[in-house]
């Protein structure tokens, strides 16, 4: 008599399966020609990305058309302060990415297990701390970005609401960067689309038909983002994922948290510097312009966001590629792959740039249909704009170290570009040049700090040559890739 299978045995072939579906991404990672792993693996991480972007584009689409400038100047003061929950988020997935990345190159499977469940209680606890103060000093936190009157008012709903969602905020995006580091872009794609989606549709039912205003979006994020935590941890739970998972492996594992900190910090501070500044920024936009000046801020910071998201797609596909090689003590792939994809995300973000730089009117007019832009406005824009073209190598660099596990790199670029030179100038230039020398800042030092890092790539580049048949880069948190 033939008996079913149990559920064990069920798992246990799953896992067969999957196990033998990762074997092959590996296999395409470490073997197959760069090109053709770049377009596989990157196509859905960029679809997935654009989804992303559309998602904050949309909701500040809406939010200027159904309601107003002036919801939209609050939406993009606020806006600003979900980057420490994201950042947090980045500093967990990125950490824990790059360490699982490296594990299955080196097929250290023990540490493989400890990945999921740790992250897990991570954003448990991370989510607590940012919700609670964020959602009581919601008033302070949106005025001191320079908020007032009504404009402080919608802004204050907006992020009280949102802060709300934070854990499936932190959840949804960390869990997604370790479902990539497994190589499998394709299913993360797809969770984040069904995410995406689902924002895009109840924004305008929630902002319009009932009423919410500003509310509205916000809920809708953070219904988006509960469907998309869910479907990240079935991905984990429901044996989908490469890496054995149990419930029981939901816990702390205090022997890859000092790792995942310092190979995350630096995507951390770099939100937090972000968020100062925005800060900054729209500090001296009220100082020395006016609530339009701040809307067309805001509508000009969604478009910029946008136009660089295929390059963080590509940086998702990057991140395994050269995470499973350095694991597997294949330097000269890691150096080849940084090439491939830092030339294919320049050619991108080129043929997005240029309509830019002839069409400003077109692109700011989709987010305030009805602003009267002057030819000021639209030189602002192209200011802003023009340090696109130098994105991907920033990203490129940043990626590199992160994956290779060398975060003081990491650390230093992104304090190079944050700490040293963007406050200086934000808080010198404006007193010279009024509002137009806030668009000048900004680019400067996007512009410096492209240079600084085309020079230390080209260094570190050349350290790969040297070193081919000794020991990879040293790094404070790099660890020797262990043997098979």
């Amino acid at each position: 008599m033939d008996y079913p299978l149990s559920l064990r045995s069920y798992q246990s072939l799953c896992n067969i399966e999957f196990m033998s579906e990762q074997d092959d991404i590996n296999r395409q990672i470490l073997e197959d020609n760069l090109w053709k792993v770049m377009v596989k693996l990157s196509l859905p991480g960029i679809f997935a990305m654009l989804l992303i972007g559309m998602n904050a584009f949309v909701d500040a689409l809406f939010v200027g058309r159904l309601i107003g400038k002036d919801a939209l100047a609050g939406i993009s003061l606020a806006f600003p302060l979900t980057y420490i929950t994201t950042g947090v988020a980045s500093m967990l997935g990125i950490g824990s990415a790059s360490i699982l990345s490296r594990a299955i190159g080196s097929n250290d499977y023990e540490k493989q297990r400890l990945i999921f469940g740790n992250l897990t209680m991570m954003s448990l606890v991370a989510s607590a701390i940012i919700t609670i103060p964020s959602y009581f000093y919601a008033k302070e936190l949106v005025g001191f970005m320079g908020g007032s009157g009504s404009v402080l008012d919608l802004g204050v709903t907006y992020y009280k609401v949102l802060v709300l969602g934070s854990f499936f905020s932190v959840y949804s995006i960390s869990t997604s960067m370790i479902i990539r580091a497994e190589g499998k872009i394709k299913q993360s794609m797809i969770y984040t689309g069904v995410s995406m989606i689902l924002n895009m549709i109840l924004n305008p039912v929630f902002i319009s038909t009932l009423g919410l205003g500003v509310k509205g979006a916000a809920l809708a994020t953070i219904i988006s983002t509960t469907v998309y935590s869910s479907l990240n941890f079935s991905f984990f739970i429901g044996g989908k994922s490469s890496v054995n998972v149990e419930t029981k492996s939901l816990k702390l594992a205090p022997s890859v948290i000092p790792e995942i900190f310092a190979i995350g910090l630096a995507t951390l501070f770099m939100q937090v510097m972000t968020l100062i500044q925005q800060m900054l920024i729209f500090k001296s936009i009220a100082t020395y312009g006016s609530d339009f000046d701040i809307a067309f801020m805001g509508a000009t910071t969604r478009i910029f966001m946008l136009t660089i998201i295929p390059v963080f797609g590509l940086m998702q596909a990057l991140q395994p590629v050269i995470g499973i090689n350095f694991g597997a003590n294949n330097i000269e792939r890691v150096k080849s792959a940084s090439k491939v994809f830092l030339l294919a995300g320049t050619i991108m973000i080129i043929l997005l740039w240029l309509p830019m730089q002839f069409f400003p009117g077109y692109f700011l007019g989709s987010m305030l249909p009805e602003a009267n832009f002057t030819g000021t406005d639209f030189n602002n824009f192209r200011i802003i704009m023009l340090v696109l073209p130098g994105f991907p190598l920033i990203m490129v660099g940043v990626t590199m170290y992160q994956a290779i596990g060398n975060a003081k790199m990491a650390g230093i670029l992104t304090v190079a570009r944050q700490f040293v030179l963007f406050i200086p100038a934000i808080l010198i230039v404006p007193k010279f040049l009024g509002l137009n020398g806030i668009y000048l800042s900004m680019t400067g030092v996007d512009l410096i700090i492209t240079l600084v890092v085309a020079i230390v790539m080209w260094r570190e580049f050349d350290k790969f040559g040297k070193n081919l048949s000794q020991q990879p880069l040293e790094g404070d948190t790099q660890l020797e890739p262990a043997e098979s």
